[in-house]
């Protein structure tokens, strides 16, 4: 079993979604959404790099929690993010880094390494559909939403 999640933000909202994938032993690549979770963007004003920071934060939390409920043995873990600025930042020390973005960073370093963080297009994106928000019949025909992105049915990855 591999868990992926994948994390997105906007001015109105951030969040992420997890996405268990299996193989069988005949090479049966099977994709399902375990969960998602999303925040509605402060009133304060805080830039969208920003807001993505506090979505990967929200994802490597919720992973933790996802590991622990399904107590299954799980191979790999990822997570993926939309934004090249973030992905650096988690790659960094949290000490070279600003105050606000330095405490994410570190609690981000807490719950998951380096490596384990990757870049992914917006439009390959799934958690995409929590930050711009989609009405619930759009929601209901996104195969990307429920399915996860096409690299995730890739043996690897």
């Amino acid at each position: 079993m591999y868990c992926d999640a994948f994390s997105d933000a906007s001015e109105k909202a951030y969040g992420l979604s997890i996405y268990l994938k299996s193989i069988s032993a005949l090479g049966e690549v099977k994709v399902c959404l375990v969960t998602s979770k999303s925040r509605v963007s402060p009133l304060k004003q805080i830039s969208i790099p920003r807001l993505e920071l506090c979505g990967a934060v929200l994802a490597a939390k919720l992973m933790k929690k996802v590991k622990e409920a399904l107590n299954l043995q799980i191979i790999a873990v990822h997570f993926w993010s939309d934004s090249t600025i973030v992905i650096s930042w988690i790659h960094r020390e949290s000490r070279e880094l600003k105050t606000f973005v330095a405490n994410r960073v570190s609690k981000i370093h807490q719950l998951s390494s380096c490596d384990q963080w990757h870049h992914i297009a917006s439009e390959q994106n799934p958690a995409d559909a929590l930050s711009r928000g989609l009405l619930p019949e759009e929601l209901r025909d996104d195969s990307l939403w429920w399915n996860g992105p096409e690299l995730l049915l890739q043996s690897a990855y």
